[in-house]
Formats: C-alpha cells, sequence, structure tokens
C-alpha cells in the first residue's frame, strides 16, 4: 500500500541552482500546490519564474526575500542554501512557522550545549 501525504504547502529556501532544480520540479506536479519561494536575491527569484509555464498555472506560487512573512503552516520545507548558513534558516524557519517535514541537503543539525 502506498502511503498518501498531504503536502499542498511547500517552502523552498534558497533559490540558487539547487533551489531551482527542487522549484522546476514541482511546478510538473499535476496536484496543486502551494509554493512559497525565499531567496534574498532578487535576481534569484526572477531566474525561478523564467521557469513557470503554462504547466504551472494550477500552482499558487509566492515570492519572498526574507523568512518574517512565512505562512504559520507547511506542509514541507526544502533548504537548499550555504551550509553555513543552514542552521540559522532551520530555526528562524521554525520560530515563525509550524512545519510537518523538513528537507535539508546534506547537513546534521546538532543543538548548541
Amino acid at each position: 500500500m502506498v502511503e498518501k501525504y498531504d503536502l499542498s504547502s511547500i517552502l523552498i529556501v534558497g533559490c540558487g541552482n539547487l533551489g531551482k532544480r527542487h522549484f522546476q520540479s514541482l511546478l510538473e506536479s499535476e496536484v496543486p500546490l502551494n509554493i512559497v519561494l525565499v531567496d534574498p536575491s532578487i535576481e534569484a527569484l526572477s531566474e525561478c519564474e523564467s521557469l513557470e509555464s503554462s504547466k504551472s498555472k494550477i500552482h499558487s506560487i509566492k515570492k519572498l526575500t526574507n523568512l518574517e512573512d512565512l505562512p504559520k503552516l507547511i506542509d514541507l520545507v526544502i533548504i537548499s542554501t550555504n551550509s553555513d548558513v543552514r542552521r540559522d534558516v532551520f530555526i528562524d524557519i521554525i520560530k515563525v512557522s509550524n512545519v510537518k517535514y523538513i528537507l535539508e541537503m546534506e547537513v546534521i543539525i546538532t543543538p548548541k550545549l
């Protein structure tokens, strides 16, 4: 039996090469998604916007330059930032939003003691 996950609200933090590819994959979904892209670079957000096509019209896409305006509930967070800021980004997200699942690329988070 295949388990169905309700992942209607997805946040991608970091719209560089890897984040852009995550976004491109999500645009292929036939299930309507609420996608939030966050990157301090307006140029990076614009590059993601160039990936949108007529197929992406079923999705709601929001672009932000900071984490302060995040939705209160997020089903999946994909953090694709540089490793030196990843932990801080993670902490900032969970301060603002209630998150079901988090995907971080190649990082182990340990609490500061």
